[in-house]
């Protein structure tokens, strides 16, 4: 299956397991999965905490969020963000996310930098 990596103190890699669905369902009052989908900005860094967790059961979505603030700007965009979590979570789900946002996703699902260059 496809990884989807986030490039934060670390390469980590987004999970949404059983346990990653069920601390979101707790968190955003039951939604069902394919609401989760849906997911707003201000949710992102919680939703990453989320895949997160399994290999790290000490982090904290406040410690995600403050990794990805490190990055946002300098080496991603939040909707590059969005788009490999939204991606991470209907994968590992199985079904299509509705919306896609635009982004430097290599093929690996590998969150990476983009020169300011090559961006339009």
């Amino acid at each position: 299956m496809k990884e989807f990596i986030l490039k934060l103190d670390r390469p980590r890699r987004l999970r949404f397991d059983f346990k990653a669905i069920r601390t979101l369902r707790e968190r955003y009052a039951g939604k069902e999965l394919t609401d989760l989908l849906d997911v707003a900005f201000n949710e992102l860094p919680t939703f990453a905490w989320a895949g997160l967790i399994w290999e790290d059961q000490a982090l904290t979505p406040e410690q995600v969020e403050a990794m990805i603030n490190e990055k946002i700007g300098m080496e991603f965009t939040i909707a590059g963000v969005a788009e490999i979590i939204a991606g991470a979570l209907a994968a590992h789900a199985g079904i299509e996310p509705g919306k896609k946002a635009t982004s430097s996703v290599e093929p690996s699902g590998t969150l990476e930098s983009q020169p300011e260059s090559s961006k339009t």
